[in-house]
């Protein structure tokens, strides 16, 4: 029985094969005499045993006309996305202010409250199991005047804006925590809280700024030989010898043999924040004249020799710091460099209305460090940061 239906089922399939090639042979012997008698369902077998017919004996569906052409939708990053303005691309997402002292806003005149507990030396007792309970230390000073901060106020970024910047940074913050890279001879050690400041972007991030590299070279102890040498030339004067000056200490020349590896990391850094903030534009903010193009007189303690040779020593840095810029790909990779040490002129340090701190002396809110020097001190003040944000945000309007 089970033999049979299987037989049956096989004859029922060769038979109607057979039908339909006896259909066929016939259409086409006498094709233009039956054409315009032929019924659906034997164009349906024509169709079947020959691939030929209409669409709508074949059962095939009708293909709708063609669409016009589809625009070419914007694809890739988007500090590179030509539809949009150079300040759409800027504001897409999220603004991440990083970087060290010149970009928190470090001598600034309010700070962000948990950025300004001076404690070391309660620090100090505390780890020691002198001092009872936990003591907070952190001097990021990041201030509410600071450039970023004025940035993020002139514009809407969708993404709002993140504040990470931290006196005394060097590039190693961006990829350590900050108590775990400071030590006696960066300022500002033992600053708690502070996550490395690449954790602060992602792919969402559409704008970063920062300052760095002041710190690396140096400059903060060439600043305290230059210091150290007015006062000796005062006593230089009294016996009658030459005056002292900062260029030739050893301060000097280990600053300028660190301008080369600070270039060269800079560039790296640059493209490891790509890989963090893949949509970012990148803009490296460098550093401000401090005095006077032609200074006459000793101001902070810095005599005019002195001055406009720290006035070289910082072009020559923002040199490399552009050009660490252009090595990393340059306004193609998203990256772009203001240069403010113009942005003074007029108002650097000695002049009536100063953009920017001289000398500050005493001890004061800096008592628990032991420091009689403020870290505030030759560091922009809130007009200083005020002209440095009109910089930035003439790039965020006109740059890359």
């Amino acid at each position: 029985m089970e033999t049979r239906r299987r037989s049956e089922r096989g004859s029922s399939a060769l038979d109607y094969i057979g039908i339909l090639l006896a259909v066929a042979g016939v259409v086409a012997a006498v094709g233009y005499v039956l054409a315009p008698r032929i019924t659906p369902t034997t164009a349906t077998a024509w169709c079947m045993v020959t691939g030929q017919g209409s669409a709508d004996s074949c059962g095939r569906a009708v293909p709708a006309a063609l669409p016009d052409a589809v625009p070419d939708l914007p694809s890739g990053p988007w500090y590179a996305d030509d539809t949009l303005t150079p300040e759409q691309r800027a504001t897409k997402g999220r603004y991440v202010g990083l970087g060290d002292s010149y970009s928190s806003g470090e001598g600034g005149s309010e700070y962000e409250p948990g950025t300004d507990d001076d404690n070391q030396w309660k620090k100090w007792w505390d780890q020691h199991g002198l001092w009872p309970g936990d003591v907070h230390q952190n001097m990021c000073h990041r201030s509410t005047g600071a450039y970023s901060q004025q940035v993020s106020g002139t514009f809407t970024f969708k993404g709002g804006f993140g504040f990470h910047a931290c006196s005394g940074a060097v590039i190693d913050d961006f990829y350590e925590p900050n108590d775990r890279v400071h030590h006696v001879e960066h300022p500002n050690r033992q600053n708690e809280g502070e996550a490395p400041q690449l954790d602060a972007l992602d792919e969402h991030t559409s704008l970063v700024t920062f300052s760095v590299g002041g710190n690396d070279v140096g400059f903060a102890e060439v600043l305290t030989e230059c210091v150290t040498a007015t006062a000796v030339s005062f006593y230089d004067g009294v016996s009658g010898a030459p005056p002292t000056s900062c260029r030739g200490s050893q301060a000097a020349r280990d600053a300028a043999g660190r301008i080369p590896l600070t270039q060269a990391r800079l560039t790296q850094l640059l493209q490891d924040i790509r890989e963090r903030a893949p949509n970012a534009r990148v803009v490296v903010v460098g550093y401000p004249r401090f005095f006077p193009a032609d200074p006459s007189s000793t101001t902070s303690m810095i005599q005019p020799g002195d001055q406009r040779w720290i006035n070289e020593q910082v072009g020559v840095l923002d040199d490399a710091l552009r050009q660490a810029v252009l090595d990393a790909g340059g306004a193609d990779a998203g990256f772009e460099f203001v240069d403010p040490r113009d942005a003074f002129e007029g108002c650097e340090i000695g002049t009536a209305t100063s953009c920017m701190n001289g000398l500050r002396v005493g001890f004061g809110g800096n008592f628990d460090s032991g420091k009689p020097v403020s870290n505030g001190s030759f560091h922009p003040n809130d007009e200083g940061h005020r002209r440095i944000a009109a910089l930035v945000a003439e790039q965020i309007r006109n740059g890359r």
